[in-house]
């Protein structure tokens, strides 16, 4: 089996482990963290390096043997091989016993009873003992005759008093009765036990922690108890995007599952929310069936919007264009301005696309002159009866207004409807006579923008 020492520390799953707090017997101390890849506060030294110590630590929570355990320890053992004694015992004992047994080779748990403890032992003593590193488990303080004979601690047999550190993962399955260790991610043995009735006489709540002794040789002997991590993601996306969620590793030893109708069974998928929301991820573990719930929480920005026309005219001068948007961190316009606004004294199509701090938006303007007509016939005809330029525009406000050729005003409106409806040829209730005419049209496509001007003549046939 293949557990990385990270991943457990990340994600420390342990239903019976909770937000704790520990304390300490005999000669073990609190101490920070004692290398980096135990990204953990909860440290203790359980024996200085020194004759005849003991020490043990052990959880205020207490041990629910009805349920689930799966817990993750970091330990040093030490940097003295052939000199260097006598190791850690992992405890489950009866609350009305004492918490520490003697130094020496019973490593801190000896005449405990009722209990059980697995060893980490690196020391040979002879009998049951193997000249290796070894574990072993042991009921009732018994640490003379094993229930389960000594293994090398190290898969391949290496000295593990080697200055490094190492893991220790211990399971509980009630469900089973069956108890796992694993060193250093390798399953060292399994052990079937009714606990509660075959060892604790039918109580279902025990005392956990850790036991270590020295006794004629020593070695500086540390744990750490990593804290189970509150497994929250945040983020934050634009509306209408999608998060590629691959914050969480793939383990084979797992199996998963999402909340709000996500059918991937995997634990990255493509989170494309249409709202702030939380999504759910149940991390569960094949061997202990225990589930860790990670959220993955999204935020949703809404998507800016960039005011600007599809369409606006430019028959001379120059038309400014300015999409200052609020949150705006970047502009980037086609013709290679980075400002939020640009003066257009050409036709043609323009694009900007503006960034904010999770969006990115895009928008096109054309820019056209536009053709005018240039003769009109108000004859009832059906057939051009009105001298209608602007009836395709979109504008805010404008003024049109039409005048003969000896300048007199003979039609005027600042009724859009009006304006795109056009002159009907006519002034005062008659049809005016044939001739060249003028007209202005001034316009803003949106309020409080500079007015624009389009002017021009046409001829009036009857």
């Amino acid at each position: 089996m293949k557990y990385l020492f990270k991943l457990v520390i990340a994600l420390f799953l342990a239903m019976n482990i909770h937000a704790q707090s520990y304390q300490s017997f005999g000669d073990a101390y609190g101490i920070s963290s004692f290398n980096n890849s135990c990204p953990s506060d909860t440290c203790f030294t359980l024996t200085p390096d020194l004759l005849w110590k003991t020490g043990a630590v052990y959880s205020d929570d207490l041990f629910d043997l009805t349920r689930p355990f799966d817990g993750t320890f970091c330990l040093f053992l030490g940097t003295k091989d052939g000199t260097g004694a006598d190791g850690f015992a992992f405890v489950l004992k009866d609350t009305n016993i004492l918490s520490i047994g003697p130094s020496g080779g019973s490593i801190g748990y000896g005449s405990l009873a009722p209990s059980i403890a697995i060893e980490f032992d690196t020391w040979d003593n002879g009998g049951a003992d193997i000249p290796a590193d070894h574990t072993s488990l042991h009921y009732n303080g018994n640490s003379i005759l094993p229930v389960v004979p000594s293994i090398s601690l190290s898969s391949s047999g290496a000295n593990v008093e080697d200055g490094m550190s190492h893991t220790a993962r211990i399971v509980w399955t009630p469900g089973d009765t069956t108890l796992y260790m694993f060193f250093d991610n390798v399953l060292r043995f399994s052990h079937k036990v009714d606990l509660i009735n075959r060892i604790f006489g039918g109580k279902t709540k025990v005392n956990w922690g850790f036991t270590s002794s020295t006794g004629g040789s020593s070695n500086l002997q540390q744990i750490c108890f990593p804290a189970k991590p509150v497994s929250d993601y945040y983020d934050t996306l634009c509306q209408d995007s999608c998060l590629d969620f691959d914050q969480v590793s793939y383990d084979p030893n797992y199996s998963y599952s999402w909340d709000n109708g996500i059918l991937d069974t995997l634990p990255f998928v493509s989170l494309c929310p249409s709202s702030s929301n939380t999504y759910k991820l149940f991390k569960q573990s094949k061997l202990t069936r225990l589930i860790d719930t990670i959220s993955v929480i999204l935020s949703i920005q809404s998507k800016p919007e960039i005011v600007m026309p599809e369409e606006s005219v430019l028959c001379s001068g120059s038309l400014l264009l300015d999409v200052q948007i609020n949150g705006g961190l970047s502009y980037n316009w086609s013709n290679g301005s980075q400002s939020s606004e640009i003066n257009i004294v050409d036709t043609g199509f323009y694009w900007v696309q503006v960034e904010t701090a999770f969006c990115r938006v895009r928008k096109s303007i054309k820019i056209i002159c536009p053709k005018l007509p240039n003769v009109f016939s108000p004859n009832s005809d059906g057939i051009n009866d009105y001298f209608s330029p602007f009836k395709d525009y979109s504008f805010s406000e404008g003024n049109f207004q039409i005048y003969n050729r000896w300048g007199n005003i003979v039609f005027e409106s600042t009724e859009i409807s009006s304006i795109q409806l056009g002159w009907d040829g006519k002034q005062n209730g008659k049809t005016s006579s044939d001739g060249v005419y003028y007209f202005t049209f001034t316009y803003r496509d949106k309020k409080l923008e500079d007015p624009k001007q389009i002017a021009g003549s046409f001829h009036l046939f009857k």
